[in-house]
């Protein structure tokens, strides 16, 4: 015998659907407030061979659409000018001497505190 459908539970109904919509659409705000951030790490590619800086050689129009369309750091450092050692401080915000990663060849410790391992993170894609 099928459950009669009442006045009770078809308000019960509405109102779990419109409580699942407002979540759903508060989630999408938040998703789309938070700043999409994209850290491009390249090797051996100097900011002059790059028209956005100059570079007259070889055309990157995807670049130089993110670079228009987004944030550029121009006047940014590195204290060890090593690939790994580098990476390892952009991830963890902490020194190469800090972190155990001082040359190439060498990996983080995993329970360090990353970026990617951050709950406040929503994606992290590493391609």
């Amino acid at each position: 015998m099928s459950e009669q459908f009442t006045r009770r539970r078809m308000l019960q109904t509405a109102a779990g659907a419109a409580l699942a919509s407002a979540a759903t659409h508060a989630f999408a705000d938040t998703i789309q407030s938070r700043p999409n951030i994209l850290f491009i790490f390249d090797d051996q590619l100097r900011a002059q061979a790059c028209p956005l800086y100059g570079g007259k050689n070889v055309p990157m129009p995807h670049l130089d659409r993110l670079a228009r369309e987004g944030l550029t750091f121009d006047n940014a450092i590195a204290t060890c000018p090593l690939c790994t050692p580098y990476r390892g401080m952009l991830q963890t915000g902490r020194y190469p001497t800090l972190t155990g990663v001082v040359v190439n060849f060498v990996d983080i410790h995993p329970n360090s505190a990353t970026l990617a391992s951050s709950p406040r993170i929503t994606a992290f894609f590493l391609i």
